[in-house]
C-alpha cells in the first residue's frame, strides 16, 4: 500500500466526517486525493459512489425525521441533467492536470461561498434552482465537486440547520444517482471503475466518518459548522491547484 493509497483512505474518513456534519464537503478532501491516485474517469466514479453512500446514511441511517425542501430539490436535480452531459464530455477530453486544477478552483469557490454565511430567504423563482442545477450537473460529472453550486442555491432560499443539511443530502444523492450511469457510459463501462482494494477499504472509512460527523452535527450550531470546514476546505483546494501546477 503506497503513501498515496493511505492518503486517499484518510481523505475519505475526514471528508465523510465533514459531509455528515454539515451536509456537504467530502469531495473537498476526497476528490484531490482521488484525482492524484486514479485516472479522471475512475476518480469521478469513486467520488460518486461514495456520495451515494454517505447521503443515504445521512437521510436514512440516523433514525430521525428528515427535513427536505422537496420542490426546490426536485427542480434543481431535474435541471442538472443537461449539465451532466457537458461534464461527462469534459472528463473524457480534458487532461489530468487541468481537471486537478479545476478541482482546486471549485473547492476554493465552495469555501468562499460558505464564508459568506447563510443568505436571506428571499424567493428568486425557479430560475435560481435551474441555474444552480445546470452548474451542479456539469460539476458532478467533470470534477465531482458539486456541493458549492447546491449550497449557494439552498442558502439563498433561506434553508438553515437540519433543513439545509438534509436538503443538501437529498440533492447531492439525486445528482450522484443520475451522474453515475452517465460517467460509466461515457467512459466505457468497466474502465471507469476503480480496481483492487480501493472500494472495500473505503467501506470502514465511510462508516467511521459518518459516525464521527453525525456526532458533530448533534453538537454544533450553524456558525460552528462553517468554522470547522472552511480552513481545511480552502487548504485542500490550494493543495489541488499546487499539485496540478507542479505536475
Amino acid at each position: 500500500m503506497s503513501p498515496l493509497d493511505l492518503l486517499l483512505v484518510a481523505a475519505v474518513v475526514v471528508g465523510i466526517s465533514v459531509q455528515a456534519a454539515i451536509g456537504f464537503g467530502f469531495a473537498f478532501f476526497v476528490a484531490p486525493a482521488a484525482f492524484a491516485a486514479f485516472p479522471p474517469e475512475q476518480a469521478v466514479t469513486l467520488v460518486l459512489l461514495l456520495a451515494i453512500a454517505i447521503n443515504c446514511l445521512v437521510l436514512f441511517g440516523e433514525r430521525r425525521p428528515v427535513e427536505v425542501a422537496r420542490r426546490e430539490v426536485a427542480i434543481l436535480v431535474g435541471a442538472a441533467v443537461p449539465g451532466m452531459l457537458i461534464g461527462a464530455w469534459v472528463v473524457t477530453q480534458a487532461d489530468r492536470d487541468l481537471l486537478q486544477l479545476l478541482v482546486g478552483v471549485v473547492v476554493l469557490i465552495g469555501a468562499g461561498v460558505q464564508a459568506l454565511g447563510p443568505r436571506s430567504g428571499t424567493r428568486h423563482g425557479p430560475a435560481l434552482e435551474v441555474g444552480g442545477g445546470l452548474a451542479a450537473g456539469a460539476l458532478t460529472t467533470s470534477v465531482s465537486v458539486n456541493g458549492p453550486a447546491v449550497v449557494l442555491v439552498l442558502t439563498r432560499l433561506g434553508l438553515r440547520g437540519a433543513s439545509l443539511r438534509d436538503s443538501l443530502a437529498a440533492a447531492l444523492l439525486g445528482l450522484s444517482l443520475l451522474a453515475t450511469p452517465v460517467v460509466l457510459v461515457a467512459s466505457g463501462g468497466d474502465r471507469a471503475l476503480p480496481g483492487g482494494w480501493v472500494l472495500p477499504a473505503c467501506v470502514p472509512a465511510l462508516l467511521i466518518g459518518h459516525q464521527a460527523g453525525a456526532a458533530v452535527f448533534r453538537r454544533l450550531d450553524d456558525e460552528a459548522h462553517h468554522r470547522v470546514a472552511l480552513g481545511a476546505a480552502a487548504l485542500a483546494g490550494l493543495l489541488s491547484i499546487a499539485a496540478a501546477l507542479i505536475g
